[in-house]
């Protein structure tokens, strides 16, 4: 698909400020052997209000107040293997979630695993 990729390879955002090490994302990725490596954070979600649980017939089944959620998200840094682009359709526009998806549905979870790498990660906020 691109003439001469023929190696692991490393692609991001372009607007992203970090720490991570990219030698040991790579290095992780090859010990697990991955097609794709994802690499991720913890990102916590607080809800500022109580939160209610029902059950199908709308009954209050739970009630938490101001609950913490805790999520492993896409840092938007990717390790591929090169025979990972020979699932994009030609010609045609793929969104990354879209090939994740089509890589877990053709089980590449097994030989060739899809993994995540948890990292330190910054942020800086507009001023």
């Amino acid at each position: 698909m691109i003439p001469g990729l023929d190696e692991t390879f490393l692609a991001m955002n372009g607007d992203i400020l970090t720490t991570l090490d990219y030698k040991e994302l790579i290095k992780h990725h090859r010990e697990n052997q991955a097609a794709l490596t994802i690499a991720m954070h913890q990102k916590d979600v607080k809800i500022d209000l109580g939160v209610l649980e029902t059950n199908e017939r709308g009954e209050l089944t739970s009630y938490r107040e101001k609950p913490l959620f805790s999520f492993a998200v896409s840092m938007g840094i990717y390790v591929y293997e090169p025979h990972v682009l020979r699932y994009l359709p030609k010609g045609q526009h793929m969104d990354f979630p879209d090939l994740v998806k089509l890589l877990l549905h053709k089980g590449r979870r097994s030989r060739d695993s899809l993994t995540g790498l948890l990292v330190g990660y910054r942020t800086t906020r507009r001023l």
